[in-house]
């Protein structure tokens, strides 16, 4: 099976709600995020979307530079463990060095041990750090 990874476009987004729903539990409101700060990649296989990855660009006016954030990693189940979620990564890594990033940041929860792998096999480390996060409502 060959897999390629593309930008989205604009009709992978009911194949991309899909996937959303099934790997985070989260509907997918926005068809099409058009801006110079959002970057979202699919992964195929025989044109059908199998995996998605968002990345968002976040300016940081300290150091004069920017870095990217990785969200919503997610393959179709029955395509797990065929390095699809490795090539979404390098490809966002890719898109983050030709936009001059000084580093790429993700987080994933604890119990997510599998996706922890992946991510250690592309190169990222565990920092020593918590989240928080207060929903405003």
């Amino acid at each position: 099976m060959d897999f390629v990874v593309r930008k989205y476009e604009d009709n992978d987004f009911l194949a991309t709600k899909d996937l959303l729903k099934e790997a985070f539990g989260v509907e997918r409101v926005l068809k099409s995020i058009n801006d110079s700060n959002h970057f979202q990649l699919v992964a195929c296989c025989e044109e059908m979307v199998v995996g998605y990855l968002l990345l968002t660009k976040v300016d940081d006016p300290i150091i004069a530079r920017c870095y990217f954030l990785i969200n919503y990693v997610c393959v179709k189940k029955e395509y797990q463990n065929k390095k699809i979620g490795y090539l979404l990564i390098r490809e966002a890594e890719k898109l983050a060095k030709d936009n001059n990033a000084f580093y790429l940041q993700l987080t994933s929860s604890r119990f997510r041990t599998f996706a922890h792998k992946l991510y250690k096999s592309c190169g990222f480390v565990i920092r020593d750090s918590d989240i928080f996060r207060k929903v405003l409502e």
